[in-house]
C-alpha cells in the first residue's frame, strides 16, 4: 500500500492516501463504531459482508481485488521436506487462532482436511495474527508455522517448506467497499478502480499476493 500510495498521489495530486492498517475484525469493529473511513480493505468476506448487511458500507462488487495463498515456514535452517514431515517429526507448531483470524481458520481446515488436526493439536502454539506466528518462526520459538505467502517472502529469516493447495482451506481473498458515511465517496470509487489496475497487480504480486478479477464491466 505504501508503494502504490506514492504512483496513486502523483497520478492525482489533490488527493492524499491515509492508512489505517489492522485485522479485517478489527477494522470491521472500528466502522462501526463510527470511526472515520472512506474505503474499506477487508481480507476477510464475512467481515465485508456482515458491514454491508448492516448498511455501513456498499460492498463494492462479489469481484475480488486480490488473492493469497497459505504456506507453512520454517526458519532458514530448517531440514523439513514437506507438511507430513514436519507433522511426523513432532515439534511444535504455530498458527494465529482459528476463532478469530482468516489464517487461523484456513489453517485449521487444511489440518483436518489432511487428517492432521488430531495429531498436530496438542503441539499447536496460537499467535493472535499472522504476524505475531511470523514472529515466533524467526526467533525460532516453534518449529514451523502457518502465514500467507505475502507474509513469508518478506522476511529473510523464514524458508518456505511448502505452499498449500487452494483447496484445502477456503478461499483467501480480499474485498473492498466504500464506507456509506464517506463525503468522498466519488474518489473512494476511483481509488478501488486503481486497484485493479494491471500495473498495481503486478506490484502485488511482487509482495507475494495473487492477482484478482478483472475491474466489474459498468462499474465506477
Amino acid at each position: 500500500m505504501e508503494e502504490i500510495k506514492v504512483i496513486y498521489e502523483n497520478e492525482y495530486p489533490n488527493q492524499r492516501l491515509i492508512f489505517n492498517y489492522g485485522g479485517s475484525g478489527s477494522l470491521r469493529r472500528q466502522i462501526e463504531q463510527g470511526a472515520p473511513a472512506d474505503v474499506f480493505l477487508s481480507a476477510s468476506k464475512e467481515h465485508a459482508q456482515s458491514l454491508a448487511k448492516e448498511d455501513l458500507i456498499e460492498l463494492h462488487s462479489d469481484k475480488v481485488f486480490l488473492r493469497n495463498s497459505l504456506v507453512v515456514i520454517g526458519s532458514k535452517d530448517h531440514t523439513y521436506k514437506s507438511l507430513e514431515h514436519m507433522i511426523r517429526e513432532g515439534g511444535r507448531i504455530a498458527i494465529a487462532i482459528p476463532e478469530t483470524t482468516p489464517a487461523g481458520r484456513y489453517a485449521k481446515q487444511a489440518l483436518e482436511h489432511e487428517g492432521m488436526w488430531d495429531e498436530a493439536e496438542d503441539r499447536l502454539v496460537y499467535g493472535k495474527d499472522v504476524s505475531h506466528v511470523l514472529t515466533l518462526v524467526e526467533q525460532q520459538n516453534v518449529a514451523a508455522g502457518f502465514v500467507y505467502q505475502s507474509d513469508a517472502i518478506k522476511s529473510s529469516r523464514v524458508k518456505i517448506i511448502e505452499q498449500l493447495d487452494a483447496s484445502l482451506h477456503d478461499p483467501i481473498e480480499y474485498y473492498a467497499g466504500i464506507v456509506k458515511k464517506s463525503s468522498t465517496s466519488r474518489e473512494a470509487e476511483q481509488f478501488i478502480q486503481f486497484l485493479y489496475r494491471d500495473d498495481i497487480q503486478s506490484i502485488m504480486e511482487e509482495h507475494g499476493f495473487l492477482k484478482g478479477e478483472r475491474y466489474p464491466a459498468g462499474s465506477g
